[in-house]
């Protein structure tokens, strides 16, 4: 065998001088006949290799090496995969070249060479955590290394360090260009823009059409706040097809910015079809669009974002999000339930899905999602704030105080739970505590608009009746706020006084019903500071209101407003919510004239509103002959409007049946009665003993003129805190009310045990999770005492304050 390797030997070495001298030919047929003889002879395959690669011919350069690296042994191992890897980056295969380079460098890791042609491949492949980690192994770099580095910290986002890079690769090379545009970007990443704009504009003035460099200004610029010059800049970047996601996505947040949420759509929708797996560009649009109010779009926008990019656990966290600022909520909680189940282990999924359910009032199923959410992550303050509100919709008051100070305890800087603190210290009648909650909630965030008007009512039901009704005020800011401001031209009156000076005030009633009848109290005390009075109001109430105040000029509330409201003598406005704040202290006044009366347990007062006399001496002849020697009453059991809330508030017709007995003749006043209702109080009538009728002749819903009339003739009225137990009441019937309540208490008793302006109305408290039973029980009690009394202590009418409406 050896005597056969000499001239093998002899053969290679002589061919290696022939390939040194590029006798090209000689090379390739003195090996091909060697490898004839010796076709396993690994050198004869990398000269083989290296002659392609001189004749330009790198893939049957990947073809002869990779015979070498097969045929390797040991001692030179290395040399064939560094061949193999120079041919397949010749040859584009970059992947390919990495992967030998690799390989030869397990091998032999001591060849900085090849490290660096790694690298190179690397960075050609834009891998640039990979090539950043491999020139880390190079303890001398070169102008080419330093520079790679520097780009790939740029990259990576390490500034500083880029920056340290990039100014050795430029005292190496002082005039390469592309040393100083990305030194330029390396600056603007760590804020130093100033000295970022002093490299780049020169060179941009040079190359005003370099999308490279209009990209890297327009990103500076706004990160300066001039959005215009970077709007300009970015423009110029958007047709690069390298820039082209970047550009639309940054163009689009810049309109946001500029606020013309319509022109930042079409770059944001770009970007979101250029990336669909990008959130800032599907949450800037979400937004966009929900500012546009242009919520077919966002049903668009959630469709086509999931169908692209299923796998995305932010993109469907803010898909429910969006979907229910676009009024879809049962399609956004279905899919939040969909998204909870796809990512069980993120929390703050699991806290959306919550808060969303929270907010439509279904806390028993929040609940098991948020605790979840905490299980995953235990410090998450917003989770439990929010486990506290699903505590506290069922009234489970003991574990919500538990959870909102544990997520004090992790973030005191939540405007949210104090505002939560100050409900539960309200719940429990400790109003001085609920007061300081709240306004450390409106401290910490004077936008919050729910803060900002319990801390109204808050006030209210503590008496600080001023404080109470300037804060009022701020009703307005809530999105759910039941009315909307009226588009009257004048400015807001300020409460000070106009008499002599022949001006007329516009006042428009607000929210609804019982509202307009509750806040009409005051009409006769604006009268005292204004010469003219305009009121706009509910058209049912305008005869009403007429009769009870006729020095007043009355308009029926229209849509769009009345040609009237712009008249040039109208000085000023005012919604009515705005008023009680100028007249605290009459209330106070008026409050001490009717405390002793408003305590008797029943009373009939002259009221401040007048029913028809016409209409009354109807029903006063048509009740006297339906039931001449029974107390007569009026009842209600629910209004038409049902929510969570609202629900509570309700009886059902044979819990109010169960209030009357054979003493009794019962007068359906409820509007919008159900047949079944109204069957059920006719068989507990036939039971217990009363009468029962609904009145003929006479819309319960509309004709409020005959309502009240009738309500005036009634010797007692039963009801929830409905529109009519208002109508009632300021008509001065003695009117008794069911009421749910946590705290045993509601704003308008001003911190007294009655409701100033309606002294006939008496209140009946149940805890909000206790069944009626416990309340009717003590009503038929006090219906009991009412009926032992005899007629003169509910027909015989007892004028509280005679001053108030003189």
């Amino acid at each position: 065998m050896n005597n056969r390797l000499r001239p093998t030997d002899d053969v290679l070495e002589h061919c290696k001088r022939a390939l040194a001298e590029s006798n090209l030919l000689a090379v390739d047929t003195l090996v091909r006949r060697l490898l004839s003889e010796y076709p396993a002879l690994g050198d004869g395959y990398n000269l083989l290799g290296n002659v392609a690669i001189r004749e330009g011919e790198p893939r049957s350069a990947v073809r002869w090496f990779s015979f070498a690296t097969v045929l390797a042994v040991k001692g030179d191992g290395a040399s064939p995969w560094v061949n193999l890897g120079m041919a397949l980056e010749m040859e584009g295969r970059l992947a390919g070249a990495a992967e030998a380079y690799r390989h030869s460098l397990e091998i032999d890791p001591t060849r900085a060479k090849v490290r660096g042609n790694l690298a190179r491949v690397q960075f050609n492949m834009n891998a640039f955590a990979e090539c950043h980690d491999t020139l880390l192994g190079l303890s001398q770099l070169t102008f080419d290394q330093y520079f790679m580095r520097g780009r790939c910290r740029l990259e990576l986002r390490q500034g500083a360090k880029a920056i340290t890079d990039l100014r050795e690769a430029l005292a190496l090379r002082p005039a390469y260009t592309e040393a100083h545009r990305a030194l330029g970007q390396a600056l603007a990443q760590v804020g130093r823009h100033q000295e970022a704009l002093e490299i780049l504009l020169p060179m941009h003035a040079q190359s005003p059409g370099d999308t490279d460099l209009n990209y890297a200004l327009g990103r500076i610029y706004y990160d300066l706040k001039q959005l215009e010059r970077s709007k300009t800049f970015l423009l110029a970047a958007i047709d690069d097809s390298r820039h082209r996601f970047e550009a639309n996505r940054h163009l689009g947040i810049v309109y946001r910015s500029l606020g013309d949420n319509g022109a930042a759509v079409p770059y944001l929708w770009k970007a979101l079809e250029l990336n669909p797996n990008d959130y800032h560009s599907f949450d800037h649009l979400g937004e966009a669009l929900v500012g546009l109010d242009r919520l077919e779009d966002l049903e668009k926008l959630v469709n086509f974002t999931l169908e692209q990019a299923p796998d995305n656990p932010a993109i469907w966290n803010g898909a429910g999000i969006f979907l229910k600022a676009a009024g879809n909520t049962e399609r956004a909680i279905e899919l939040s339930k969909a998204a909870a189940e796809k990512y069980p282990d993120q929390p703050v999924i699991l806290f959306n899905l919550a808060h969303m359910m929270n907010e439509t009032t279904l806390a028993e199923e929040a609940e098991p999602f948020v605790k979840r959410a905490l299980i995953l992550q235990p410090d998450y303050a917003k989770a439990w704030n929010t486990l506290c509100v699903s505590y506290c919709m069922p009234y489970r008051h003991v574990e919500a105080r538990c959870a909102v100070y544990r997520s004090l305890m992790i973030n005191d800087q939540q405007a949210s739970a104090w505002l939560n603190v100050g409900v539960l210290e309200r719940s429990a009648c400790r109003f001085t505590e609920s007061i300081w909650a709240m306004r450390k909630a409106v401290r910490l965030n004077s936008s919050d608009t729910t803060a900002q008007t319990n801390l109204a009512y808050a006030l209210l039901m503590a008496g600080e009746i001023e404080q109470g009704f300037r804060q009022y005020d701020k009703r307005w800011d809530n999105p759910t706020f039941p009315s909307a401001r009226r588009p009257f031209p004048q400015p807001i009156w300020s409460g000070r006084k106009l008499k002599g000076q022949n001006k007329t005030l516009a006042l428009y009633m607000e929210q609804g019903m019982g509202d307009e009848i509750m806040f009409s109290w005051f009409l006769p005390l604006v009268a005292r500071r204004v010469d003219n009075l305009l009121v706009e109001c509910d058209y049912r109430l305008v005869n009403l209101f007429k009769r009870s105040f006729p020095e007043f000029e009355y308009i029926a509330r229209s849509q769009p407003i009345n040609e009237r409201t712009q008249s040039p003598e109208i000085a000023f406005k005012t919604p009515v919510g705005h008023v009680p704040k100028h007249f605290w202290f009459e209330i106070r006044e008026h409050m001490n004239q009717v405390w002793s009366t408003a305590t008797r347990p029943i009373v009939r007062t002259t009221g401040y509103l007048r029913a028809d006399p016409d209409r009354r001496a109807h029903w006063r002849a048509h009740l006297k002959s339906f039931a001449p020697n029974r107390v007569r009453v009026g009842i209600c059991w629910r209004s038409s409007v049902h929510n969570r809330a609202r629900d509570l508030q309700y009886l059902t017709p044979e819990d109010i049946a169960d209030c009357f007995d054979d003493r009794f003749a019962v007068i359906n006043l409820q509007y919008d009665h159900l047949l079944e209702e109204t069957d059920v109080l006719e068989r507990k009538g036939a039971k217990h003993g009363y009468l029962f009728e609904t009145p003929p002749g006479i819309d319960l819903r509309d004709d409020l003129d005959d309502l009240t009339a009738l309500c005036a003739e009634c010797d007692l009225v039963v009801t929830p805190l409905i529109s009519t137990a208002f109508m009632a009441a300021s008509v001065g019937t003695p009117t008794w009310v069911f009421r749910s309540s946590d705290c045993g208490r509601i704003w308008q008793q001003l911190g007294s045990p009655f409701v100033p302006w309606l002294p006939s109305l008496r209140l009946f408290f149940r805890f909000p999770t206790d069944p009626w039973s416990e309340t009717i029980s003590r009503m038929r009690t006090a219906l009991s005492e009412v009926c032992e009394m005899g007629p003169e202590p509910y027909r015989s009418v007892l004028d509280p304050d005679p001053t108030f409406l003189r």
